[in-house]
């Protein structure tokens, strides 16, 4: 892969690990009900750091570069970004 390449599929990776995990608290959690219903952004009660979407983030993201290293064969590094936004979300 060039380097322009490299980079796109790096972000992309990223970007899929970001988008899955509020994907999965708008898609997921909102309709089980364990999240509130309502979004409410006041920053009186908003934490400073988000621990658990951070380390859905975290996971997804280190999980979707070890697909994209190809340590489980080329075809899971063609579809790093779709697994890594399976996996956040």
């Amino acid at each position: 892969m060039n380097t322009i390449q490299t980079g796109i599929t790096l972000y992309a990776v990223l970007a899929c690990a970001w988008i899955g995990a509020i994907l999965g608290d708008v898609a997921l959690c909102k309709p089980l009900k364990l999240s509130p219903a309502r979004i409410e952004f006041k920053r009186a009660f908003l934490p400073d750091l988000n621990l658990v979407g951070l380390g859905a983030w975290a996971l997804a993201a280190t999980m979707g570069f070890v697909a994209l290293s190809g340590v489980a064969g080329p075809l899971t590094a063609a579809y790093a970004p779709f697994i890594t936004l399976a996996l956040a979300a």
